[in-house]
């Protein structure tokens, strides 16, 4: 995709609003940033999705997860609260993870599973708040 031309995308489409001063209906790509995202972004972002971070002996669908309980639900929620536990707890307060099943956006086959299936999985389970 390097040299491409990004085409500005809105809500009711390209002619569905008028340009803003100085907006041009097709954006360049800068080249520096490009050459940063290249070099210091995207081979660390390829080694973190390659690791390999556990195993499922069965599917975990994403089928029902928006009208009840599931098993990938249940594995999502469990991850993800315990890697909040593991930022340390001195209040010894209750820890909790809830999830919007919505969030929730591919399955899980049974297989050795690599970080960019479960990033595919739950985008937004990626960057976990600690509220007190």
């Amino acid at each position: 995709m390097r040299g491409a031309t990004i085409r500005p995308v809105w809500a009711d489409g390209l002619d569905g609003r008028d340009l803003l001063p100085g907006e041009g209906a097709e954006i360049e790509p800068d080249p520096t940033f490009q050459d940063q995202i290249d070099t210091a972004y995207k081979p660390q972002i390829e080694a973190l999705s390659n690791q390999i971070i556990g195993a499922t002996t069965v599917d975990l669908s994403n089928t029902l997860v928006r009208s009840r309980e599931t098993a990938l639900g249940n594995f999502l929620a469990d991850a993800i609260r315990a890697k909040v536990a593991s930022f340390g707890n001195p209040e010894n307060l209750p820890v909790v993870c809830i999830l919007n099943g919505g969030g929730i956006r591919a399955s899980i086959p049974p297989a050795r599973s690599r970080w960019a299936r479960f990033s595919r999985c739950s985008p937004s389970a990626i960057r976990s708040p600690r509220l007190t």
